[in-house]
């Protein structure tokens, strides 16, 4: 392992991770979890509210 790959495995950006970002300008990102509730209904509260281990989702 040469000394530009170890610091790059340490959280430094290097010109090669800015080319590789540079190479992806233009290509489409898709969602890959679409939301699952589009309106905050009183059953999708009660359902977050109990699924963080809330007994009263008031």
């Amino acid at each position: 392992m040469s000394d530009e790959e170890r610091v790059s495995g340490q959280g430094r950006i290097m010109s090669a991770d800015i080319d590789r970002a540079r190479a992806q300008i233009g290509i489409p990102q898709y969602e890959r979890n679409p939301v699952f509730n589009r309106v905050a209904t009183s059953d999708t509260i009660s359902h977050f509210a109990f699924g963080i281990g809330d007994d009263n989702p008031l």
